[in-house]
């Protein structure tokens, strides 16, 4: 006889359904959030709650990670993000780029922070607060905070197509802030468009041309890309331009395996 056993979430409330790329797994992927009540079961029938009633926040429906927080911390988080938020809103009116959450913190990029939090606003079920800042950066100034914050609501709703769009017209609104296309290569490198990713991630490249800490993330994403679409040779040509970044990746086994079979798929 079997004895079906064990602890899982029950009682839920206060569901919210999304699509979001998951901090654990990297995989663009639905989400759930929900409150709930962690009991024992047996044959999957709730016998013993043990725990207080939780906040089960953007589950991975790929690698069930998420973030679990009891429900009176959660609503104090939820009070932070939306008094902060209404500054990052009040910051990108006044056309300044940066504000400061906190009383003593210090700034951060306004837009940045609404994309994140508002995320998280939206898992939490307030959608009418993220329908009030949506309203107040509808004016022609503020374009590219709404095409922004319009990207990430179409990443929730699932048409990553509208949302690479959109990250392409904040990219021709500020065409010298490197978030846009960081966004837009991600969609298409998880979208399994790699012809367009590499030519996101060379103007990437050419950004942060200075920058060698960022310069060596982008060009190890131009990498996969060129390797994933069988572009061999241009590949060894970017492993190059790593290796003599990062000479310390030289005693990196897996790295350097990449490298030679990469290699030898270009008959180099």
């Amino acid at each position: 006889m079997i004895i079906i056993w064990g602890t899982l979430p029950y009682f839920r409330t206060n569901k919210v359904k999304q699509h979001g790329i998951c901090p654990h797994c990297s995989r663009l992927v639905k989400m759930q959030s929900y409150f709930a009540r962690e009991c024992f079961h047996l044959y999957y029938i709730p016998l013993i709650p043990f725990r207080a009633r939780c906040r089960y926040h953007q589950i991975c429906s790929s690698c069930q990670q998420g973030v679990q927080l009891e429900a009176s911390k959660f609503e104090s988080l939820l009070h932070e993000l939306r008094t902060s938020s209404a500054e990052a809103v009040l910051a990108v009116l006044n056309d300044e780029s940066t504000f400061i959450p906190v009383e003593g913190k210090e700034p951060v990029e306004a837009v940045p922070y609404l994309m994140d939090a508002l995320d998280w606003l939206y898992a939490a079920g307030d959608i009418e607060f993220c329908g009030g800042v949506w309203n107040q950066l509808q004016g022609i100034n503020h374009k590219y905070a709404r095409w922004m914050l319009e990207a990430r609501k179409f990443v929730r709703d699932g048409q990553v197509d509208r949302a690479i769009e959109a990250y392409h017209d904040a990219h021709l609104t500020e065409p010298d802030l490197t978030l846009p296309l960081e966004s837009k290569g991600q969609l298409l490198m998880l979208s399994k468009k790699y012809g367009a990713a590499i030519g996101c991630l060379s103007k990437l490249i050419e950004l942060v041309s200075d920058q060698p800490g960022k310069l060596s993330i982008y060009l190890s994403q131009l990498a996969d890309c060129q390797v994933e679409s069988k572009r061999f040779d241009e590949a060894v040509k970017t492993f190059h331009r790593i290796l003599a970044l990062r000479p310390d990746l030289q005693s990196e086994k897996a790295f350097m395996k990449l490298v030679h079979k990469t290699r030898k798929k270009a008959g180099a």
